[in-house]
C-alpha cells in the first residue's frame, strides 16, 4: 500500500572536489552546514575508461569522517574524478528522510539513460521508493555560487534539477524530470 505523505526535498550540492582530502578541508572550513549527503565518481581499481558512481549517506559523522569508515566504497576507486556533498535546504532531516533522497537518487541513476544500472556501486538501493518523493537540486561551488558548467559525464550534469516521483493509490507510480532549470529573468 502507497503511503499518502508525499516527501518533498531541496538539495544543495556542494563541489566538485577531486579529492578527498580537498572536501575534508572544506566541510571543515564551513562547520555550520550539515551535510547527509554525498556523491562519489570515477574510475574503478583497474577500470581503464568506465566510470563509476555512488550515493551515499551519513547521519551521524561528517562525510570525510565516513569516508574513512573500514569498507567504504570510496576505497573502490583508483581516480576520483569528483566527490559533492549534499545538504538539505528546507528541513532539518530525520534518518527516514536521508535514507528516502538517497534511495530516490541511487534509483534515479540507475534506471539513466546516460550511466545504466552496471555503473552504480550502489546494489541495495536501485529500486524506486514506494511514495511521492520530491528532489529539487542546486549546485554550488565551493565559493558558494550557483555552479553552471560540469563535465559531461558530472553527477551534477547527469542529476536532474528536479526530479518527480508520483505515486497514486492504485500503486502506479511515475518519474518526471527537469534536466536543467533555466532562468527566466
Amino acid at each position: 500500500m502507497i503511503e499518502n505523505e508525499d516527501k518533498t526535498y531541496l538539495l544543495k550540492w556542494y563541489g566538485p572536489f577531486p579529492s578527498q582530502e580537498g572536501e575534508q578541508k572544506w566541510e571543515l572550513e564551513h562547520d555550520e552546514l550539515t551535510f547527509n549527503l554525498y556523491l562519489i565518481y570515477g574510475q574503478k581499481k583497474y577500470a581503464k575508461t568506465k566510470e563509476h558512481y555512488y550515493v551515499g549517506q551519513t547521519a551521524n559523522q561528517k562525510v570525510f569522517q565516513r569516508f574513512k569508515n573500514a569498507g567504504h566504497h570510496i576505497n573502490d576507486y583508483s581516480r576520483k574524478k569528483e566527490i559533492w556533498i549534499g545538504s538539505f535546504s528546507n528541513i532539518s532531516p530525520q534518518k527516514e528522510d536521508i535514507n528516502l533522497a538517497e534511495k530516490m537518487l541511487t534509483s534515479y541513476l540507475g534506471y539513466n539513460d546516460e550511466i545504466h544500472e552496471k555503473s552504480i556501486l550502489n546494489k541495495t538501493n536501485l529500486y524506486a521508493p514506494n511514495k511521492s518523493v520530491y528532489i529539487i537540486n542546486r549546485w554550488y561551488n565551493a565559493h558558494n555560487l550557483e555552479w553552471q558548467r560540469h563535465r559531461i559525464s558530472s553527477p551534477a550534469r547527469i542529476i536532474a534539477d528536479v526530479i518527480v516521483y508520483k505515486c497514486d493509490d492504485k500503486n502506479d507510480c511515475v518519474m518526471y524530470e527537469a534536466k536543467k532549470l533555466k532562468k527566466k529573468w
